[in-house]
Formats: structure tokens, C-alpha cells, sequence
């Protein structure tokens, strides 16, 4: 999957078309969250695979993860960094506002340095959306 990708992103840019990757870092492979529960966000639904950026060691998880994803797919015109809930995970510790801005800076800072490594000429964003409009709670 991943060299047919590189070589989508490739054509794609043979036609003219910018392209990008998304990523969502505190999301990992289900096996890896099975064996982590210690990094596990504490959600108010069951979400198989979220992290909790504010749990230790969490970010290195993450990094070793995603960052040869990034590097993998270097070509990419942008990265996205999409957070799963607003302030990383949403749970009890990173709801807390002065929380939420601390990992929410932590995670682009950490994130546009491994885009920046991979493509030095790519531009990255940041994506949110508004959780709390689809969770009572929030």
C-alpha cells in the first residue's frame, strides 16, 4: 500500500496536483493500544486506539509511530496534524483549558518538526473540530 501511494503522489504531481497527508497522531494501531492501557485516553465512549498526549511516555509512542509515516511520505505538498479532540484526547486531564493549549502547542511544535525533517518546502496545518458539538458532556 504505502509504495503504491508513493507512486499516486508521484503521478500526481507529474499532473499538476498538490497533495497532502493527514495525520492524527495520538490515534495508533489497535494492537499497540491493547498493549499500552497505561497511554490509553480515558474517554467518556470506548475509542479504540486514542492515546492520551498528556500521559507519560505517550509522545514517544506516538513518534515512533508516526513520525517514519511522515518520512515515509515526504513528497507530500502539506502535512494536516489533526487532533482527535481538542487539547489531545479530551479526557480529564486534557480537558482542563490551561491543559488543552499546553498539549495542543506540545503536538504542533513536536509535529511541524518531524513535517519540517521529512520536507523542508512542505507547508503544514493545524485541524480541529468541535467535539463538543457531537458529545453532550462537552
Amino acid at each position: 500500500v504505502h509504495e503504491r501511494l508513493r507512486r499516486a503522489i508521484a503521478y500526481s504531481h507529474r499532473r499538476g496536483l498538490k497533495v497532502g497527508m493527514q495525520l492524527a497522531p495520538t490515534i495508533v494501531p489497535v494492537a499497540l493500544w491493547e498493549r499500552r492501557p497505561d497511554l490509553r485516553a480515558h474517554l467518556e465512549y470506548v475509542y479504540p486506539g486514542v492515546l492520551c498526549p498528556s500521559r507519560p511516555d505517550a509522545v514517544r509512542v506516538m513518534r515512533e509511530v508516526h513520525a517514519p509515516e511522515v518520512r515515509w511520505f515526504a513528497d507530500c505538498d502539506f502535512f494536516s496534524l489533526w487532533f482527535y479532540d481538542v487539547g489531545g484526547c479530551f479526557c480529564e486531564t486534557c480537558r482542563v483549558p490551561e491543559r488543552q493549549m499546553a498539549s495542543l502547542l506540545e503536538q504542533v511544535d513536536a509535529w511541524s518538526a518531524v513535517a519540517r525533517a521529512a520536507n523542508p518546502k512542505a507547508t503544514f496545518q493545524v485541524m480541529a473540530w468541535a467535539i463538543w458539538r457531537y458529545e453532550r458532556r462537552h
